[in-house]
């Protein structure tokens, strides 16, 4: 993201979502393949090696269930993204439960954070994709998404998925200030 941000005039907005509503959603596209055949088997093992050292986390071992390397992989990625955030206060970072509880009101103060005229028509929209979908569809009940995964995840899988990321410091980058939520003076949870 630094690499694209240094080369063109753009805004950054970086959108994070809990690692366990994302898992969630993985298993549930199918994308959490079976031991050997998964997300994590096709990063290049060089990359894993680097974040795995970047951030003092080593990899699952190669028998680690799909669930296990998959929520790895996607605490890895948070990791990545919320370090440079914080190398970056320029940047935008908001919280997809934040925007899901709170559609108007998140997506209104994000549009001015970047500049961005809200309007009537994007009130309208936001209102008409506010329905059911699954799978790759860009609709979904948005008061439903913040903790998808309670109703996604199997008591085990939910018990892996929490073993996993107990290991990840994320939400550091939570300490400074967001654009899809008022700011309150301190870290949300």
């Amino acid at each position: 993201i630094e690499w694209i941000a240094a080369r063109f005039p753009l805004q950054v907005v970086i959108v994070l979502r809990d690692v366990r509503n994302v898992v969630s959603s993985w298993i549930q596209l199918e994308w959490v393949g079976r031991s050997g055949d998964d997300m994590l088997d096709s990063l290049d093992p060089g990359i894993q090696e680097r974040l795995a050292s970047r951030y003092r986390m080593p990899p699952p071992r190669r028998g680690a269930s799909p669930v296990a390397r998959g929520t790895w992989l996607l605490g890895m990625l948070t990791l990545a993204l919320e370090d440079a955030a914080r190398r970056h206060p320029e940047w935008q970072v908001v919280r997809h439960e934040e925007l899901c509880r709170s559609p108007h009101a998140s997506f209104r103060r994000l549009a001015a954070a970047i500049g961005l005229e809200w309007s009537v028509e994007a009130d309208r929209l936001l209102n008409e994709l506010n329905r059911s979908g699954k799978g790759v569809q860009r609709v979904r009940v948005a008061s439903e998404l913040p903790e998808v995964w309670r109703s996604r995840l199997g008591p085990e899988q939910a018990r892996e998925v929490a073993a996993t990321l107990e290991r990840f410091p994320l939400g550091a980058s939570r300490e400074r200030p967001r654009a899809g939520a008022p700011s309150t003076g301190r870290p949300r949870e």
